[in-house]
């Protein structure tokens, strides 16, 4: 039997370190900045007149603001880099199309991504009940899918509002598969219009949020 040639066994290690680098690729940190975060208020109590004597129809009308949900949005930026563990560049790539990129919510450190849907059942108890309950909510399924994760079929996802109707940018609803890790993944698609007319964002994402402030932490994925 020929025996391998030093050539050989280089382009075999070459390969192999290729193919783990593949197996490796999965969200990285996202390292936020803050901007300002806002509030709505609900509907002001009205007033009407009464006259002893008198029955006076009133029919009302009110808009609430939700308890169990909260948003964030805003621009991605990035690049891919080929470094050592100090950070010393070796090369670098400049990414300049972001959409399809995904923002990545979690409720705690995500140790593995090997990701499965919510359903309502493993979705935080606190969105069960109510108008605005996590069902009302992701009223859509669909397959989610990034660079390195999925095709995760039957995802329950909803569109957030742009432009004053609903849009395009979807939050997925996903879940470490030992359901101890609720993540909630905003696909980008850069520079398009958000909740707030005449301004542009690359994400939108809902996720659940308590009164007393519910912490987040970010990853995010490169297409």
């Amino acid at each position: 039997m020929e025996r391998p040639t030093i050539k050989t066994i280089f382009s075999c290690i070459i390969v192999a370190l290729l193919l783990l680098a593949a197996a490796w690729a999965e969200p990285m940190g996202g390292t936020p900045t803050v901007g300002p975060s806002e509030k709505g208020s609900g509907s002001a109590s009205g007033q009407a007149g009464q006259d002893s004597g008198n029955v006076t129809m009133i029919n009302l009308s009110g808009m609430a603001i939700t308890t169990i949900w909260g948003g964030f949005y805003g621009k991605v930026g990035g690049n891919v880099l080929l470094s050592d563990a100090s950070a010393h560049k070796f090369f670098e790539w400049t990414v300049s199309n972001f959409t399809n990129s995904v923002v990545y919510a979690a409720n705690d450190t995500v140790n593995s991504w090997d990701l499965r849907a919510i359903n309502s059942s493993v979705a935080p108890a606190f969105v069960a009940q109510g108008n605005d309950n996590f069902n009302r909510t992701f009223t859509n399924t669909g397959t989610f899918q990034s660079e390195s994760i999925g095709p995760i079929a039957n995802t329950p996802f909803t569109r957030t509002y742009q432009n004053g109707a609903v849009g395009s940018l979807r939050t997925y609803a996903l879940v470490t598969n030992d359901n101890t890790v609720n993540i909630w993944a905003g696909v980008v698609i850069q520079d398009t219009g958000s909740f707030k007319t005449g301004e542009n964002v690359d994400y939108q994402i809902i996720c659940p949020a308590m009164a007393t402030g519910t912490p987040y932490r970010f990853y995010m994925e490169l297409p």
